[in-house]
């Protein structure tokens, strides 16, 4: 059998006999984009990206003075299916190395390009960085994660972030931009952290980020690291041993934290606030980055709110979440689903984790002003904001920890007295509307539903 592409094992794959949209392009591009699977319209034609996506994609790279004609466009499969089998990937998989080797910038466009590239098909957890990978001839390359411009074409909230995504690969500025990350310093000494927590406490500080680290979601979880940043260009962290000490959380801690003339901020600080009043320390939130967000933009994808994701795209900060770190989330949250409580806590911490803790303080710190400053323009910071985002989060913090009076009684009375009979009333509204008089309308009786037509 002869392959319908250099290096593709053909033979092995399901699809050797669907419509095949080979690899188009200059043999030595330097920028490569890679999809998932032809479509349609691009099997029927048999060129990548020729149809309603293809104008999407020429929008993004003329808006940076990139011709079609100069990179090379190609998929993770080269042949038309719905849905990719995993063996077909593997029979194409020669095929792709060698159509990525000579490039220098690799856009990794959907899930399916994401885990062949980079290994990992998440596309939220690896946009917006430049992952480096060294290609099978030695060639040190960026490559960039961004969505299927497809999917726009479904989802016109996506366009941003795609543009975005384009940007960083194709405006030769970001990639010569480095940020300097903010200084953390980190203690796990009880009388050291007595001393930091009394000079934060005497300083003159008027607002304080703050951020901890837990074995879990549930408000008993153990808390493992706490950051403190009030200017964002530095934080301190007090590591696991200074979270467990009873005389800590129970005194200078408390006082830190509840101070009235502080303004005291959170990413997500429903989580943060309820488990610190959960051990006895009466926390507020004052200022909420993640609730800002949701301010500024109403889409529902968390991945859009994420911290990590709002300081890369507004601060330009690189990926700072390691490995360890991430592995032993995914422990704590593994441990946690399955309610082993009691493994989960005895985890043992990553030291990485402190440095981690700290920076997500700083970042919160240096988000505020930013967001806060668009709210105002963009007139949502009183409303919803002050008025109705942060007083709703307290009230589920008061709700996850004490739990809702639910009267069993006046509920059956509502049902009864109230709801039933308004439902009564709006199906007799809606028959007169459809009918012009009332009566039980019967889906079998023809007459009636031509009279409802």
């Amino acid at each position: 059998m002869i392959s319908k592409a250099p290096y593709a094992r053909c033979e092995e794959c399901p699809l050797v006999n669907e419509r095949c949209a080979p690899t188009m392009g200059p043999e030595d591009a330097k920028i490569v984009f890679v999809a998932r699977s032809p479509g349609y319209h691009e099997a029927r034609t048999g060129k990548v990206f020729s149809g309603p996506s293809g104008k999407v994609l020429d929008y993004l790279l003329n808006r940076y003075g990139v011709k079609r004609e100069e990179i090379k466009l190609t998929n993770v499969v080269l042949c038309y299916c719905k849905e990719v089998p995993p063996a077909a990937i593997s029979a194409c998989s020669d095929r792709l190395r060698a159509d990525l080797d000579r490039a220098d910038i690799i856009i990794a466009g959907g899930s399916e390009a994401t885990e062949a590239i980079v290994g990992d098909g998440s596309i939220a957890g690896n946009r917006g960085y430049i992952h480096k990978r060294e290609a099978t001839n030695g060639n040190h390359q960026s490559v960039i994660v961004t969505n299927n411009p497809a999917v726009v074409l479904r989802k016109s909230e996506t366009f941003p972030d795609l543009v975005k995504d384009f940007r960083l690969a194709l405006d030769p500025l970001p990639l010569l931009t480095k940020t300097e990350l903010p200084h953390v310093q980190i203690t796990n000494s009880v009388g050291e952290a007595e001393r930091w927590l009394r000079r934060i406490i005497e300083s003159s500080y008027s607002t304080l980020s703050v951020d901890i680290e837990t074995t879990g979601l549930r408000p008993g979880a153990r808390i493992v690291s706490l950051g403190l940043s009030a200017s964002g260009d530095k934080a301190v962290v007090f590591g696991e041993r200074v979270c467990s000490d009873p005389g800590i959380m129970r005194s200078i801690l408390r006082t830190a934290l509840t101070q009235p003339r502080v303004s005291y901020v959170y990413h997500n600080g429903k989580f943060d606030v309820r488990n610190l009043r959960y051990r006895g320390i009466p926390a507020r939130v004052d200022q909420d980055t993640l609730l800002l967000s949701y301010s500024l933009d109403e889409r529902s994808d968390e991945a859009v709110h994420n911290l990590e994701y709002l300081v890369k795209d507004i601060l330009g900060w690189p990926r700072y979440e390691p490995y360890e770190v991430l592995k032993w989330k995914e422990k704590v949250r593994t441990l946690e689903k399955a309610a082993r409580y009691e493994e989960a806590d005895a985890l043992e911490v990553p030291d990485s984790l402190y440095e981690y803790n700290g920076l997500d303080a700083a970042g919160t710190a240096q988000l505020l002003p930013i967001l806060k400053e668009r709210a105002i323009i963009g007139e949502v910071y009183e409303r919803p904001y002050l008025e109705t985002l942060l007083p709703t989060a307290e009230s589920f913090i008061k709700a996850e920890l004490n739990g809702m009076y639910y009267d069993v009684n006046a509920a059956a009375d509502l049902l009864e007295f109230e709801v039933l009979p308004a439902l009564s009333e709006m199906q007799d509204k809606l028959r007169y509307t459809m009918i012009g008089s009332a009566f039980t309308m019967r889906i079998s009786n023809i007459d009636q539903v031509k009279r409802a037509a």
